[in-house]
């Protein structure tokens, strides 16, 4: 049985989870509650440099400028 998992082991697991996270983007930085209400009510925030993320559902909350074109 292995204790331990490889350096690339952890990034191939780190990979495959975020591939799995729905991904919301938002066009303004800032605080915001979650708009999953099948949950307590939890406020995200999000900014330029980090995404923001709901403690309950795990959505996933990025910047994206309106005019980014992706």
């Amino acid at each position: 049985m292995k204790l331990f998992k490889t350096p690339e082991e952890k990034e191939e697991n780190r990979k495959e989870l975020w591939g799995k996270k729905e991904k919301n983007y938002v066009d303004k930085v800032g605080s915001f509650p979650c708009p999953d209400d099948t949950h307590p009510l939890f406020t995200i925030k999000v900014t330029k440099e980090k995404v923001g993320v709901c403690y309950y559902c795990s959505k996933v909350f990025i910047y994206k400028e309106a005019n980014d074109g992706d």
